[in-house]
């Protein structure tokens, strides 16, 4: 409706300066240039409208209510510089590693030591701190003596590089049947912590996904871990995170504190609620 409204005062400003021209045909060459002006200015003023008009700073409050889904907690913001180590990090920042054993012990569905656990982590647009989130939560499994397996499963874009693991292999190798389970998973500075990259990136990976190989790597490494993190794509940008999630038990949907468009937030967890659970919300990048 609001749409139809500021296409609607457009139009009559625009009708209104054809009218104008039509009245006065003698001034028409003045005109040329300024109506044109008035015309492109109210275009980019509709633009900016409806680019920015839903964005919002994110809080508990909001995903509670417009989202309707688990606030799990808040992480502190973190420097990019600051992430080489994760290891160091997390002895540097105690806030943060407060923070994640607080959402894990909080949370129930990741407390499940019954049965392996698959768990996805997202976000609607990159840069907003899925993968580290990811790998923090993962961390804070292994740091109860759970043996956890973090899976960077995003084909697109080499990250998560931040392990000092040597192995070249990763997912894409052992979804193409280049590797074993064994060969793609590589082990880390910290006991039961490992870690399978992503491995080369692949020409088509929603093809490479859609093969049985990604239900094998799930039953493999259910078979030697209490624990799989999988660090899923942007869930807006593609089609792998809602292809890798439909496997997983359950997903969080990572959001950043900063500047953020709710439409895109609601419309990630529709996507991500077809199929699988989204168990909560992180809140990243918040000020401390």
């Amino acid at each position: 409706m609001l749409k139809k409204i500021i296409w609607l005062i457009f139009i009559l400003l625009l009708s209104v300066a054809f009218f104008l021209i039509y009245q006065k045909p003698a001034s028409f060459s003045k005109s040329i240039f300024f109506i044109p002006a008035i015309i492109f200015f109210i275009g980019i003023i509709l633009i900016y409208f409806f680019k920015y008009r839903d964005i919002v700073s994110p809080d508990a409050t909001l995903i509670k209510s417009s989202l309707n889904i688990d606030f799990l907690g808040e992480i502190p913001y973190v420097k990019k510089e600051s992430c080489q180590n994760i290891f160091e990090l997390r002895k540097k920042e105690t806030g943060l590693k407060t923070a994640f054993t607080k959402i894990k012990s909080a949370t129930p569905f990741l407390n499940n030591n019954n049965n392996p656990v698959v768990l996805g982590v997202t976000s609607a647009f990159p840069k907003e701190g899925k993968s580290f989130c990811a790998a923090n939560l993962a961390i804070a499994f292994a740091e109860e003596k759970e043996d956890t397996l973090l899976i960077n499963a995003n084909l697109r874009k080499q990250f998560l590089s931040v392990f000092g693991t040597k192995s070249n292999k990763g997912l894409s190798d052992f979804c193409s049947k280049e590797s074993s389970f064994d060969e793609a998973i590589s082990s880390t500075d910290l006991d039961h912590f490992f870690f399978m990259p992503q491995g080369p990136v692949f020409p088509n990976p929603q093809e490479l996904l859609k093969t049985k190989n990604l239900d094998n790597l799930i039953e493999a490494a259910k078979k030697k871990f209490k624990k799989i993190v999988i660090s899923l794509p942007p869930a807006l940008t593609c089609a792998d995170a809602s292809l890798i999630g439909d496997k997983c038990d359950g997903i969080i949907l990572v959001v950043s504190a900063q500047k953020n468009h709710l439409n895109s937030l609601v419309k990630v967890k529709n996507i991500l609620n077809r199929n699988t659970k989204i168990i909560g919300a992180l809140l990243n990048k918040t000020p401390f």
